[in-house]
């Protein structure tokens, strides 16, 4: 199967930007249908985008066999019946992250796609850098030994998406053809909260990701500020397996400010250095030398075109490593759920009961 025939379900701001074009521009995929409950924002879509099927109905496309595997980018509280729905039926998921509000949601889906034998990959996208590869596999072969400390830092220009205002943001983000609705990140019922939700699933996406391990209690404090979510999280937590972390993160940045989305990890033999907003990685390794991933060897530092494109690539074989796997979504799901209940109740709360 040299090109998948790939739907995509929701033709918001994400998708219309990148998850579409990508896949449209894509030799390796066949974008075949396009789904959206907003008649006015599918018709605006596919008179962009050449595809031979639409639908309004999640149902009326499931019934017509038109697609091999699809991307889903709706918000984040309609994730868990869109993908189990989509399970169910035998396709293979990209799912955006955070992949659910629920963590018994999102080891469902996990499970159903274990079952079904399909390919379910989650939507973080600093994966698919070159940095995140050479440190999952420098901190997996112990370049650095046992992981004992990592600090982290992720600041982004999230604000106005949160207070129900993203029409604030238009002439940064300049979207083509739909932008955020109201909303989308201002709502716990359509989001799942603010700034851990929407942001911090990147960060401890990644954390997750480069030391393969889950996290087994959290702390965390956060600051709402005026908004109806939170903007701005301080967390602490433990892994399992060892090791200790902090994280810090804010959506409050202006307009045009530069972000600092850094992470520091410390083995007991050496350490890495990693900056996402650069995609850049230093590790000074445990036999004294050091590896850098920096200027033109890094490649593009957040390339949001590639997970809707891997997609096809583990559908068609042509990946074999899927390189935003499921297990490690719903560790993600996992310690925001934790951290929103350590906010709320001023305790330590247990992440993940069982790391396998």
């Amino acid at each position: 199967m040299n090109a998948p025939r790939i739907a995509v379900i929701g033709t918001g701001w994400w998708s219309t930007e990148f998850h579409i074009p990508s896949l449209a521009g894509y030799s390796g995929a066949d974008l075949t249908a396009l789904v959206d409950l907003d008649c006015e924002r599918l018709e605006r879509t596919t008179q962009r985008f050449a595809c031979s099927h639409e639908f309004t109905s999640v149902e009326e496309f499931i019934a017509a066999d038109v697609a091999d595997g699809v991307v889903i980018a709706t918000p984040s509280g309609t994730h868990y019946e869109v993908a189990s729905q989509c399970l169910k039926a035998g396709l293979h998921v990209m799912l955006e992250k955070p992949m659910t509000i629920q963590p018994e949601h999102a080891w469902e889906l996990t499970r159903l796609a274990q079952t079904q034998g399909l390919h379910l990959t989650i939507g973080f996208t600093f994966q698919h850098t070159l940095a995140a590869e050479i440190l999952h596999q420098e901190i997996g072969s112990g370049q650095i030994g046992d992981i004992i400390s990592v600090s982290g830092l992720f600041t982004s220009m999230v604000e106005a998406y949160y207070r129900g205002t993203p029409e604030d943001y238009k002439e940064v983000f300049q979207w083509g053809i739909n932008g955020p609705m109201s909303g989308t990140y201002s709502s716990k019922e359509s989001a799942g909260g603010g700034q851990a939700a929407t942001q911090l699933s990147h960060a401890f996406g990644m954390v997750i990701h480069s030391c393969a391990r889950p996290i087994r209690q959290i702390f965390a404090f956060m600051d709402y500020q005026d908004l109806p979510v939170d903007l701005a999280d301080a967390v602490t937590y433990e892994f399992w397996n060892g090791g200790i972390g902090t994280m810090c993160s804010t959506g409050n940045m202006r307009p045009r400010e530069p972000h600092q989305q850094e992470f520091r990890y410390y083995g007991s033999k050496g350490y890495a250095l990693q900056d996402l907003v650069a995609g850049t990685v230093f590790i000074q390794r445990k036999d004294g030398s050091t590896l850098e991933i920096s200027g033109d060897k890094a490649g593009d530092p957040y390339p949001a075109q590639a997970p809707a494109r891997h997609l096809a690539d583990l559908i068609s074989g042509r990946t074999t490593r899927n390189k935003a796997p499921a297990i490690e979504g719903a560790w993600v799901t996992d310690a925001i759920a934790a951290a929103y209940r350590s906010a709320s109740s001023g305790m330590i709360e247990q992440v993940t009961k069982n790391p396998s």
